[in-house]
């Protein structure tokens, strides 16, 4: 029986500017050589008033990589729990429809303050620059609601991000991550914008809990690991008391690299027009996880999180509209 999928999510709304001038950076006051960076939220407003000053309209739409995630999962035909908290706006209400309207099992919390936003500019490759104010999403800190859906039949899914110790939640996450362990509960981690964490953090991880890793290119080579081959190597030799651990290397046009024991292989990216990369590595983790689970091989798992990264890069947004 195909396990029901655990994801616990910081959860935002994302703010689509299209860009087709770099001018626009210098302008707004941008670094567009730093892709991510948190704000405070009189930052991140006043950044959103200069966008409208220069006559951008972003298009807003609902993102947060775990529940991306989720959303792919069960458009597939899987089941998925999403925990977390939203602030009690227009946001954290449409955060909630988006994962009911795609059949998730929706175990978020609504607090007082605001939810997540990210202000996404996207460059004519379809690279973006991210802004974001993380909202009270990474304040979440029940640990027992959590533990209380982790059970024999479910599979946990994270995102590197949750483990930054300047929030909360980061608890939650490596308590639940133990809970899961003890109940051999398998685990996947998708490092994502968490690869700015120390390699050490990303060690304990692989050597403690995760079964599975997502990582692209680029990150690898941020934590210092290297080409995507070095790279799964040194994580699998992290995650050698896991007989089943497999690394997933993503790299955008070039494919994938998926490694698990000696085991190697190399599929390649679906081609086509490319618009905006935002979710493709969760559209990827999606689809990946989906076969995992239904004891495809690791080519076929690759070859679909393939094919729904392909889709969600045409788009404008993380999760494709239906």
């Amino acid at each position: 029986m195909m396990p029901t999928l655990i994801v616990l999510d910081g959860h935002m709304v994302d703010h689509f500017v299209q860009v087709t001038d770099e001018s626009v950076f210098s302008t707004l006051g941008v670094d567009p050589g730093c892709e991510y960076l948190g704000m405070h939220p009189w930052e991140w407003d006043a950044l959103v008033q200069a966008v409208a000053k220069i006559g951008l309209t972003p298009t807003v739409l609902v993102g947060g990589s775990g529940a991306n995630t989720a959303r792919g999962f069960t458009r597939l035909g899987g089941k998925a729990v999403v925990h977390g908290q939203v602030g009690n706006d227009d946001a954290g209400r449409r955060v909630i429809e988006h994962l009911l309207t795609d059949g998730c099992d929706v175990q978020l919390r609504t607090v007082g303050g605001a939810t997540g936003r990210c202000l996404v500019f996207v460059r004519p490759d379809g690279k973006r620059v991210m802004r974001s104010d993380v909202g009270v999403g990474m304040d979440f800190n029940d640990v027992d609601l959590v533990e209380a859906t982790i059970a024999p039949g479910t599979w946990l899914h994270l995102t590197g991000y949750l483990l930054d110790h300047a929030f909360p939640i980061h608890r939650v996450a490596w308590n639940i991550m133990y809970a899961a362990v003890d109940q051999h509960v398998p685990i996947s981690m998708d490092i994502g914008s968490g690869a700015y964490l120390d390699a050490q953090v990303i060690r304990d991880v692989v050597w403690h809990c995760a079964t599975v890793l997502f990582l692209n290119d680029e990150e690898a080579f941020q934590l210092g690991l290297g080409s995507p081959e070095a790279a799964a190597s040194e994580l699998l030799r992290w995650a050698h008391n896991k007989r089943d651990a497999v690394v997933v290397v993503t790299q955008g046009a070039r494919g994938v690299l998926v490694a698990r024991g000696n085991e190697v292989i190399h599929v390649p990216a679906v081609s086509v027009a490319v618009r905006d990369t935002t979710g493709a590595g969760d559209a990827f983790a999606s689809g990946f996880l989906w076969a995992l689970t239904q004891g495809e091989p690791l080519e076929a798992c690759a070859r679909l999180g393939c094919q729904l990264a392909a889709q969600t890069i045409q788009v404008i947004g993380g999760v494709p509209e239906k």
